[in-house]
Formats: C-alpha cells, sequence, structure tokens
C-alpha cells in the first residue's frame, strides 16, 4: 500500500480561510467600512452643523425671551418709581383717601397689580388700594426689609394674609414684591413706596413666551433658587425644585445652549438665558429655558446618514464580487507557497518551495523566499556556534581571572600594612591604594561577566532564604558607608518587608542601584525607602543628580548600555543589566522616574512569596 498522504499544517484552515477569500473578504470590509465611514462622518459633521444652528438659534430665542421678561418687570417698577417720586416731591394729593383713588386709578390701568400701598419709616401702612393693611405693621416683610435699603424685586411667593382680604378663588395667592424707597430732601427715609404684582402676570407671561417662541418648542423658567415654574392643568401654577441636567448648570449664569437628557429620560437641546438687570434696575434672577427634542432637530442628518450608509453598504457588496473574482486568479499559486511555507513553520527543511521555475513575479518571489531560507539557515547555524563558543570563553575567562586577582589582592593588603608599619612616603601608599582599587575594579568586571553569562544561559539559580528586607539594607548601607566615608546614605525604613529572597542576589542588585545614585549623585544625598504591603517589599533609592532623558529609561537596562558618557563615568555598562536579570528571578520588577537634572529614582518590587527555585 502507499504511505498515507498527510495534509500539512494548517491546510484544513486554508481550504477554508483561503487567501482568495481572505482577499475579498479584505476588500469587502474596506470598501463597507470606507463608505460607510464617510457616511457617518457625513453624518455626524451634519449633527454638529445642525447642532450648532439650532442650538445658537435656540439660545437667541431664549434671550429675545428674557429680554421681553425683564422688558415686563422694568415698566411695573418704572411705575411703581413714579409713585415713590411723587412721594418724595410731595406732589401726591392732599389727604389719605386721595391718594389711596390715585393708587386706585394706577391699579385699574395695570390689573397686574394685586395691592399697591405706602409704608413709613416704621413700617406701618399709611395708605393703601382697597384700604387694605392699612394701618398694620409689616416692618418684618420683605418688601419694607429689602426696599428700605434700596430698589427691590422679590420672586413669587404665597401672600396667606392677602389671600384673605382679597378672596382669591384660584388656590394659593402668589404675589412678586416691587419696593422703592422715598427719602426726605435730607436724606432720611420717609418710607417705602411698595406693590405685589399678581401671579396671574406671571401665567399670561408663560403663555405669551411660547407663543413667540413658536410650534415645536418648550419654554420653562427657573427661579433663582432653582424653583422650576410649571402650570398644571388646573391653571393654579405650582412651584416646584427643578434638577438641571450637568451640561445645562455652566451655562444658567452666562447663558447659551447645551445638548443634555432631562428628568423625563428624553435628550433635548435647550437655549438658556438669564434675566439681566440694566442699570440701576434690579432683576428676579429668573433663567428662560427653551427646549426642542433632540430627535427633531436631529432628524434631517440621520436620514442623510442613513442614505449614505445604505450606498456605502451597496459599494461594498459590488467592490467585494469584484475583489473575489480577480482574487482567485492571483492567489493560486500564493497558495501553494502558503502551504509550503507552512511545512517549513512546522520543522520540515526540507521542503522547497513551489513555482520558483516560472518567469513572473510568483516565480522571482519563490526563488528569492528559497534562497533567503537556505542563507537563513546557514548564518543561524554559525551564530549559534559563534554565542556557544563566546559564552565558554567568558566563562572560562572570568575564572581563570578569579585567582590571580585574589592573590594580588592578597599581595597589595600585605604590602599596605607593611608600609603602614614601615611609615613609607605619601606617594607610595597612594600607589597602593590606586592598585587597589584597580584589581578591586578587574574583580567587578570578572564578577559582571561571570553573572552575565549565567544571564545569557539561563543558569542564575537562585538561593531562598528568609530575610527582613529592612535590616538587610541597613546592614548594607553601613558597609557602603564605611567603604565610601564621602557618601551621605540615607535610609527611611516605613514598614516591615519580610520574606524570601536571595541573599547575594539581592546584595549585588541593591549595591548597583546605591553605587548609581551615589556615582550619578554629584555628591548630594541618596535615600533608600523600604516598603512593604501584603504581597511585595518595595525598595527605592532616590538621588539628587544628574537624572535622565525619558528615551534613555528603557536603554539602561540593557548590556553595555549607559544613560551618560562613560567618559566622565566610566563603567561597564552592565550594572543595572544584572540587577534587573536579579530583579526578575525573584519575579519582581524595577521601575524608574526621572527628569534631566532632577534626579532619578529606582523602586524595585519584589515579591514576599518567591517560589522555591526560580531560573531567569
Amino acid at each position: 500500500m502507499p504511505p498515507t498522504q498527510t495534509s500539512p499544517p494548517g491546510a484544513r484552515r486554508s481550504a477554508v480561510f483561503s487567501l482568495r477569500t481572505r482577499v475579498g473578504l479584505v476588500v469587502c470590509l474596506f470598501a463597507v467600512m470606507a463608505v460607510t465611514g464617510v457616511g457617518v462622518v457625513a453624518g455626524y459633521l451634519a449633527e454638529q452643523d445642525v447642532d450648532v444652528r439650532v442650538g445658537e438659534g435656540l439660545a437667541t430665542v431664549a434671550q429675545l425671551l428674557a429680554e421681553r421678561t425683564q422688558a415686563q418687570l422694568n415698566v411695573h417698577l418704572e411705575q411703581v418709581r413714579m409713585l415713590a417720586e411723587l412721594e418724595r416731591q410731595g406732589l401726591m394729593p392732599e389727604g389719605l383717601e386721595a391718594r389711596r383713588v390715585l393708587l386706585e386709578a394706577l391699579q385699574h390701568g395695570t390689573p397686574d397689580f394685586a395691592w399697591v400701598g405706602f409704608l413709613d419709616a416704621s413700617g406701618v401702612v399709611r395708605y393703601s388700594t382697597g384700604g387694605l393693611l392699612v394701618g398694620a405693621l409689616v416692618s418684618e416683610r420683605p418688601a419694607f426689609r429689602e426696599g428700605r435699603r434700596g430698589t427691590y424685586l422679590g420672586d413669587a411667593h404665597e401672600a396667606v394674609r392677602l389671600a384673605s382680604l382679597l378672596k382669591s378663588t384660584e388656590g394659593p395667592l402668589r404675589l412678586l414684591d416691587v419696593a422703592v424707597p422715598v427719602h426726605a430732601a435730607d436724606g432720611t427715609l420717609k418710607g417705602v413706596m411698595a406693590a405685589h404684582i399678581t401671579w396671574d402676570w406671571g401665567r399670561a407671561l408663560k403663555r405669551a413666551l411660547a407663543d413667540t417662541a413658536g410650534a415645536g418648542l418648550e419654554v420653562r423658567l427657573l427661579r433663582r433658587d432653582g424653583a422650576l415654574l410649571s402650570e398644571p392643568p388646573t391653571g393654579t401654577e405650582a412651584f416646584r425644585q427643578a434638577v438641571l441636567p450637568a451640561p445645562l448648570e455652566r451655562h444658567v449664569q452666562q447663558g447659551g445652549w447645551a445638548e443634555a437628557t432631562w428628568q423625563d429620560g428624553r435628550a433635548y437641546l435647550t437655549g438658556i438665558a438669564p434675566l439681566r438687570a440694566t442699570g440701576t434696575t434690579p432683576t428676579l434672577g429668573w433663567t428662560v429655558l427653551v427646549l426642542q427634542p433632540a430627535e427633531v432637530a436631529f432628524q434631517p442628518a440621520v436620514a442623510v446618514r442613513e442614505r449614505l450608509t445604505l450606498l456605502g453598504l451597496l459599494a461594498g457588496v459590488l467592490l467585494a464580487v469584484v475583489g473575489w473574482a480577480l482574487a482567485g486568479r492571483v492567489t493560486r499559486p500564493l497558495k501553494d507557497i502558503s502551504a509550503a511555507a507552512e511545512r517549513l513553520r512546522a520543522g520540515e527543511f526540507d521542503v522547497r518551495l513551489p513555482h520558483a521555475e516560472r518567469g513572473d513575479e510568483i516565480g522571482a518571489l519563490s526563488a528569492s523566499l528559497e534562497a533567503l531560507l537556505r542563507t537563513l539557515e546557514a548564518r543561524e547555524a554559525e551564530l549559534r556556534r559563534a554565542l556557544a563558543v563566546r559564552e565558554d570563553f567568558l566563562t572560562v575567562a572570568a575564572h581563570e581571572l578569579r585567582t590571580p586577582l585574589t592573590a594580588l589582592s592578597l599581595q597589595l593588603s600585605s604590602l599596605k600594612r607593611q608600609a603602614a608599619a614601615a611609615g613609607v612616603g605619601e606617594q607610595f601608599a597612594m600607589s597602593l591604594q590606586r592598585a587597589t582599587r584597580q584589581v578591586k575594579r578587574l574583580g567587578q568586571l570578572s564578577e559582571a561577566v561571570l553573572d552575565t553569562s549565567s544571564i545569557e544561559s539561563g543558569k542564575l539559580e537562585l538561593a531562598l532564604e528568609p530575610l527582613e528586607v529592612g535590616d538587610f539594607t541597613r546592614e548594607l548601607l553601613e558597609r557602603m558607608r564605611n567603604a565610601s566615608p564621602g557618601a551621605d546614605l540615607r535610609l527611611e525604613t516605613c514598614a516591615s518587608a519580610r520574606g524570601s529572597f536571595d541573599r547575594r542576589q539581592l546584595e549585588q542588585l541593591l549595591t548597583q542601584l546605591v553605587l548609581n545614585a551615589i556615582k550619578y549623585g554629584r555628591g548630594k544625598p541618596v535615600t533608600v525607602r523600604v516598603e512593604a504591603t501584603a504581597m511585595e517589599a518595595r525598595i527605592s533609592v532616590r538621588d539628587e543628580g544628574i537624572g535622565m532623558r525619558p528615551e534613555d529609561q528603557e536603554r539602561v537596562f540593557g548590556r553595555y548600555e549607559r544613560a551618560s558618557s562613560s567618559r566622565h563615568y566610566g563603567g561597564f555598562g552592565l550594572g543595572l543589566y544584572i540587577a534587573q536579570a536579579a530583579a526578575q528571578a525573584h519575579g519582581g520588577r524595577i521601575l524608574v522616574e526621572s527628569e534631566p537634572g532632577h534626579g532619578s529614582c529606582f523602586t524595585v518590587a519584589l515579591p514576599l512569596r518567591a517560589p522555591q527555585q526560580q531560573r531567569a
């Protein structure tokens, strides 16, 4: 029997999602998305244009209605001012009865006035329309209390006492207050000319404003205290606290327009205009709101967007059919090359790419890919051999350097003791010190090479033991202070951080960070802070030195990388690389915050419960 033919990896996927299918789908999706996107953008722009035009129109209507409302208030206020001026100049008719008749004549000509009267300086009513409240002390009423200080307009309120006298039959009597002070020639207060405007004026005003605004628009009045004036079917006015949508609140004082969803759950475009005082004339502080449902305002834009979206779908389908036909001709040989590539990806390196003999672009592509694959195979093998040789050499070299360096270090230590005992010159002692530093530097380089080799080969192993990070850090800083007497190292311990760590790796990690802070800190204090959460220990090392640019903050953790020139600061460029590897071996990470000229802060975050053994 012939051997069973197995399908190459990815064959089923290619049968269902062939290149032809994908090209067709891409063309279809691109066409649909492009044309639909045009429709959506056009619709959005149309909505924005309608939004602005309708919103500005509503704001203009609201402003006109606010001006009309304030103008009507000004008319009533000027009438009361005229009476006050007559009283001030002594031009009122003689006798209280004659003055009452004058006030009633004004009331007859202006039915909006429910009551007009004059209050003396003590707050007693001297004469009034209908003789109502004459002799009554009303000094505690806002009309007198505020009116004696200056021209006063009081918002609508319920008047129980006057309601009983006027025999109001339309529910609670609500009045607006108008008051103007009357002063004698010497400036002393003679009294207050006061009037109450019936809320029938308010109802008529609202109906007039609604008629002026036009069909499809709703007019609402908002009082200074946030109460909304509404008119129930019974015809009696009710005041209820309004909950303004957030987008409208910032426009209440200055006016304007905004789109917002009201308490009924519907979205409205709302024009807003506050009543504004003119000159010395006060205002009630009302705000006029003109509302139009958003679906009405946006209806033309929605229709345009829907038509454009439909056209986009039709165009996408047409282009998809054309793309499907063309994709079949183009993708057939590519499908063969793709199948061979899938086999190569699965590890069958003896596969040869098909269609290399063709003389067109497909053949050139296949031949080029074939040559590229063979070249890459050869270079990969060569690279692996070179890397293995390099790692072996570095490991052997580092180990071989340890023995002579250790012996040389011991010889230098012996020479230093002998020199100190013999009292040799300062020049010789300094030479010994320089030699000791160089040997120490070579030792650090050897250790760095060994650690780098272990990291690269995946052989960095942890010997975990219980450690208290705060105590460990304190002991390490003490040793570093002794080794670097000029360094100002400070420790802040905020909480106990006890966990499992590799002592040597943790010491090397913190030493690298502190040495970096000393090196680049320009002689300023270096602060080490130890904190702990329930899950991890955090050790931050902050200096006040030269800092680094944002683009260098990732790069400094690479091998042989430095944020500053080695000419000025020296070093091998391996310290942060090794520190990062040690943190990652513990399952942690190192974060850096820095700004040029303002120092750097490296924060090590290590889990308190590390695995028993983990490889970098």
